[in-house]
C-alpha cells in the first residue's frame, strides 16, 4: 500500500439511468453520465450506504444482483439477505472508517465500525447452522446452505 490517498480527491460523475421497476429482474442498458459528480470518496461512500440495506435477520439484502451463479433469484423480490455479503461489507467498513477519519468525519468512522461489530454478531447468530454458515436466505426467510439442505 502506499498510503496516497490523493485518488480520494479525483472528481468523476456518477452515472444516470433509471432504477428498475418493481416487476424488472434486469435490465440491459447503457447508463448515461450525470451532470452530477463527485470526488471518489463520495462515491465509496455513496457504495457503501447503498448497500447498507439490512434484512430481517440484520444482514445486507442481496437483491436480484448475482455476483455468485445461480443467486439471482435468492433476493429477487427485495427481501433476501447474503451472509457473504454481510461478512465483506464488514470488513469494508472497518477498513474504510480510518480512511473517513482522515476526512474528518469521526461520527461517520465510529457508525461504520458500530456497523461492522453488529454485522459480525448477526452473521454468528443467525447464519451459523451447528456446522458452518449459511449462505443466504431468500426472500421469505428460508435459508440458503443449511446442513438440513
Amino acid at each position: 500500500m502506499t498510503e496516497d490517498k490523493s485518488i480520494l480527491t479525483v472528481q468523476v460523475p456518477y452515472l444516470a439511468g433509471a432504477e428498475l421497476s418493481e416487476d424488472e429482474q434486469e435490465r440491459y442498458f447503457e447508463p448515461a453520465q450525470s451532470l452530477v459528480s463527485g470526488d471518489m470518496y463520495n462515491h465509496a461512500v455513496s457504495a457503501i450506504e447503498r448497500a447498507m440495506q439490512w434484512g430481517s435477520h440484520g444482514l445486507p439484502k442481496m437483491g436480484g444482483g448475482d455476483w455468485n451463479d445461480g443467486y439471482n433469484l435468492v433476493g429477487a423480490k427485495g427481501q433476501g439477505e447474503s451472509v457473504w455479503l454481510a461478512m465483506f461489507l464488514a470488513m469494508v467498513l472497518n477498513r474504510f472508517a480510518p480512511v473517513c477519519e482522515g476526512r474528518g468525519e469521526t461520527e461517520r468512522a465510529d457508525r461504520y465500525r458500530g456497523e461492522a461489530e453488529r454485522l459480525k454478531r448477526a452473521v454468528d447468530e443467525t447464519a451459523w447452522d451447528g456446522e458452518w454458515y449459511l449462505r443466504a436466505f431468500y426472500d421469505d426467510g428460508t435459508p440458503m446452505g443449511s446442513r438440513q439442505s
